[in-house]
């Protein structure tokens, strides 16, 4: 998701959820702090499941904190 613009991402979410069958799963790998974003973003019809937190590419001398989560379509 991080890799789209802000302005796709929702209808990017529509259509994974549009095209998942019920319990189908898309997997994501994303930056922690956007998590929430993402979570709002959702379809009622998908839920952000984490599995994971992981130390992910330098930036500016910090890791970035990625999780990598699961798109459960519901």
């Amino acid at each position: 998701m991080q890799q789209l613009s802000q302005v796709m991402q929702p209808e990017h979410l529509r259509e994974l959820a549009r095209i998942l069958r019920v319990g189908g799963l898309a997997q994501l790998i994303e930056r922690a702090e956007a998590m929430d974003r993402l979570e709002a973003l959702c379809p009622k019809t998908l839920r952000v499941e984490t599995m994971e937190t992981c130390p992910g590419p330098l930036r500016q001398g910090k890791p970035l904190q990625m999780i990598h989560a699961l798109l459960r379509r519901v």
